[in-house]
C-alpha cells in the first residue's frame, strides 16, 4: 500500500504578503489526512524566522531545508565550486518557474518511488513549481493540491 505524503513548500510567513489568512490553517486541517508530512523549508537558511503558529507541530515530523535556484545560491548547498556538477544529479533547468534551475537536494533522493505525493504551498510558478519539476524529473506520483497553494 502507498504512503500519502503531503508535501508543504515554503509554507513560511517570509512569504506572508502572498499568503491568504486562512491557508496556513487550511494545510494544518489538510495534513491530518495523511501518513506523513513532509515541510520544505527556507527561513532556516534566508532569515531564521519561526514556522506559522498552526503549523508548529508538523515541524516535529520530517522538515528539509531546500533553496531555490541553481548556480546562484551554490553557497547555499556547502557544495565546492570545483565540483562538477550535473544536470539531473545536482540541478534541473526549470521550465515553468521564475527560476532557471533548481538545485537537487540529498533528501529529494530519499523519497520513496512508490508512495504518494500531495503538493501544497507555494509559490505556484516559482519554489512550488520547482519542487513538482524535481519530483517529476525523478518519476514520483504526485498531484498539486490547487486550493492549498499561493
Amino acid at each position: 500500500m502507498k504512503n500519502r505524503i503531503l508535501v508543504i513548500v515554503h509554507l513560511e510567513p517570509d512569504f506572508g504578503k502572498l499568503i491568504e489568512e486562512e491557508l496556513p490553517r487550511n494545510v494544518a486541517l489538510y495534513s491530518q489526512l495523511f501518513d506523513q508530512t513532509l515541510v520544505v523549508e527556507s527561513a532556516s537558511e534566508l532569515s531564521g524566522t519561526q514556522p506559522y503558529y498552526e503549523l508548529m507541530h508538523l515541524y516535529d515530523r520530517w522538515v528539509e531545508t531546500w533553496v531555490w535556484g541553481w548556480p546562484d545560491h551554490l553557497d547555499c548547498y556547502d557544495m565546492e565550486p570545483e565540483e562538477e556538477v550535473i544536470e539531473g544529479r545536482d540541478y534541473i533547468v526549470c521550465s515553468g518557474s521564475a527560476h532557471p534551475g533548481a538545485y537537487l537536494p540529498d533528501w529529494l533522493w530519499e523519497l520513496n518511488n512508490n508512495d504518494q505525493y500531495y503538493l501544497v504551498g507555494g509559490c505556484r510558478n516559482e519554489c512550488l513549481q520547482d519542487v513538482a519539476e524535481m519530483f517529476n524529473e525523478r518519476n514520483l506520483d504526485f498531484r498539486i493540491v490547487e486550493s492549498l497553494t499561493f
